[in-house]
Formats: C-alpha cells, structure tokens, sequence
C-alpha cells in the first residue's frame, strides 16, 4: 500500500503489519529514513524492503507465527496497563517485526524460560540493524524512546531495559492465560 502520509507511529506500522499491510511511503524530496538521507526512490524501496523482511525473514526463514504475535500484541492492548507500559511493549513489538530478524519472540514455553531483559536487550541493541547508535540519532530511531528517556546512551539503556521487563512479564501472562506456547 503506497501512501503520502509524513510520519507512522509505531501502533500503524505494528497494526499494519500484523494485518498483512505494508505501507511504503513516497515523497518528493530527500528525507530521513533509518538514519540515512534518501532519494524519493531509495525511501520507497527501503519501505518495501521492510515489507519483504517481515514476511521472508520472520515467518519463512524463522518460523514464526504471525498469529501468535498478533494474539499477544492485542492481548497487551486490551489490559488494563498504564499506557507508558503499553507504549514500552508496542516499542519492543516494532523493533521486533519491522527492525530486526523477530528473534525475541519465543516459540515455545522452553524457549520462553531462556528469556531476560539482558538477553532482550543483547538481540535487539548488538546487531548492526538495531545498534545503539541508531537510538541516539533523531533521523534513524531516535524518536521512538520516549521524550523523558532521550538524555543520552544510558537513559536510553535504561528505557530498553524497562521495556523488556514489561514485554517479559506480558509475554508470561499471556502465555499463562491463553497456553499457546507448549
């Protein structure tokens, strides 16, 4: 789906995504997109890139299962949570889906029991797609930490590290209330 639109928050390229939409943005100028300064063509392909990834990568290569994903992203938008804590889960779902490899999703109850915010924040910060650097940078992912967390390399940690325990612990309940993960 190709469309105008300035900005995608995080929730529209969640929802999008976990709905089988992938919007690819055109523009007329030179824009910003993952930290690097792009033609109107370069912006359009590094949209549908992220499109291809999502689908090849995660659920051809790696097995995932779009459907367990989406449970548990509408399982934490319908709890009653304080919505920075919602804002926090929705951060580690983006990263998950749309800039890395889906790594940091389990699946099965085993695999589950091996996760920790250290081992989250490990796969999401240590590669060269999701590095530290790229939070820290206003034109790649820097806008996706919220305001107050935005200091510097260890406020920003710090919010990572906050975000995986919520998205930990979320993980847990769902996984108590609806079994999906044997």
């Amino acid at each position: 789906m190709i469309t105008i639109l300035k900005y995608f928050t995080i929730t529209e390229i969640i929802e999008s995504f976990l709905n089988n939409k992938v919007f690819c943005g055109v523009t007329s100028n030179y824009t910003y997109a993952d930290g690097r300064y792009l033609t109107p063509f370069e912006f359009l392909e590094h949209d549908i890139t992220h499109g291809n990834n999502y689908v090849d990568i995660c659920f051809d290569r790696l097995s995932q299962s779009q459907e367990n994903i989406k449970s548990f992203y509408n399982y934490c938008k319908t709890k009653s949570m304080p919505s920075e804590e919602i804002y926090s889960i929705k951060f580690i779902i983006f990263l998950l889906i749309h800039e890395t490899f889906c790594e940091v999703f389990p699946h099965s109850r085993d695999k589950l029991s091996t996760f920790n915010d250290d081992f989250i924040f490990q796969k999401l910060t240590s590669t060269n797609l999701c590095n530290m650097s790229r939070f820290t940078n206003p034109n790649d992912l820097g806008l996706s930490i919220p305001k107050k967390y935005r200091e510097n390399e260890k406020t920003i940690t710090a919010y990572f590290y906050k975000s995986a325990y919520v998205y930990i612990r979320e993980l847990y309940n769902w996984n108590a209330e609806t079994g999906i993960l044997k």
